[in-house]
């Protein structure tokens, strides 16, 4: 098997034997140097010692253990947390450092997590708050319009006539009595006009801090529901692509100018991101569709799996890597 072709971690299509294969990956594990067998110096307290290692011993971890005495001579304490090797479920050995700290993290991403949750969850309470409570006012002022407008045209149906100066020169008693009719009816007419001026006013003014408050409980569910765009620079860039995916569908600056419900704002945020994608698919398939046919019994070329195994124990240098590249090595 020999002779057969070998995928090298380097990438290389040269023949290669199994001992060649993990030379090369032992020697990209280990770059201590020359080892006690290697050493001539050092041949004879082999010898002596039957083979064994002594104070040179590589530990598991492919580094050197040392003299125990050496090590507490020099003072270091090691962290009981970092020394500490827990097991995990798949047999994954991390220290109880790194669990605690992946822990706390973790307890960490659920507490924002959790608060940005509540935060949108206030914001649209707040909305659904202020909508009621428009509505409630809508309806209140609707019906106490339409009270007073019954009113003012029934007084101004029973407004009687206003007795002419003819009546005044022959009968001034019945004129004094009839003119004191109409004027009382025209003063309650009045006062109804007079109060429903005042509540056209108030309703108006009431309308308005409803707004503003809406618009503050809008932007509030929008902040929450993308923090980001608390950045101004983030904002406005957020709002001028909502803008440019409504215009390509139609609406208005008009139209978009009158939106206040930040619903229609988040429809538009996901609105253009199905655009952005649409558009990448089309340059995809254009590409796709240009792109130079294989030759027949070929196929497109795929990532080394030694390869990418031995790139991922070069950045690690960790033991689990440099397993995982041993065992993608092709042995045949």
């Amino acid at each position: 098997m020999s002779g057969e072709p070998t995928n090298l971690p380097s990438g290389g299509s040269d023949n290669a034997h199994p001992s060649d294969a993990l030379d090369t990956a032992l020697d990209a594990m280990f770059d201590e140097g020359e080892t006690e067998e290697s050493n001539p110096d050092k041949s004879g307290k082999a010898d002596a010692t039957d083979g064994t290692e002594t104070d040179d011993a590589l530990n598991e971890n492919g580094e050197e253990t040392g003299d125990e005495g050496e090590t507490e001579g020099e003072g270091e304490e090691l962290d009981p947390d970092e020394a500490t090797l827990v097991t995990l479920a798949d047999g994954t050995e991390i220290s109880l450092k790194e669990l605690k700290g992946g822990y706390q993290r973790q307890a960490d991403y659920q507490k924002k997590t959790q608060e940005v949750a509540n935060m949108r969850r206030d914001a649209e309470a707040k909305v659904a708050a202020i909508t009621q409570q428009e509505a409630a006012f809508s309806q209140q002022h609707s019906q106490l319009q339409t009270t007073l407008d019954g009113l003012v045209d029934y007084l101004a149906n029973r407004l009687p006539e206003e007795p002419s100066t003819t009546l005044a020169m022959t009968n001034p008693g019945e004129y004094t009595r009839q003119k004191a009719m109409y004027d009382a009816a025209v003063g309650e007419l009045q006062t109804i006009l007079a109060t429903k001026k005042q509540v056209n006013e108030r309703g108006q003014q009431v309308a308005y801090q409803q707004h503003q408050e809406r618009l503050k409980a809008e932007n509030e569910a929008l902040v929450a529901a993308f923090p980001q765009i608390v950045d101004p620079a983030k904002r406005e860039a957020f709002n001028k692509a909502i803008l440019d995916t409504a215009t390509k569908v139609g609406f208005s600056t008009d139209e978009l100018n009158t939106v206040t419900d930040h619903r229609f704002l988040k429809l538009g945020y996901y609105a253009q991101i199905g655009l952005k994608a649409l558009e990448q698919q089309k340059i995809g398939k254009k590409k796709v569709e240009s792109a130079p046919a294989l030759a027949p019994g070929k196929a497109r070329p795929t990532v080394n799996p030694s390869n990418k195994a031995l790139q991922n124990f070069k950045k690690s240098g960790s033991v689990r890597d440099a397993t995982q590249a041993l065992d993608a090595l092709d042995w045949s």
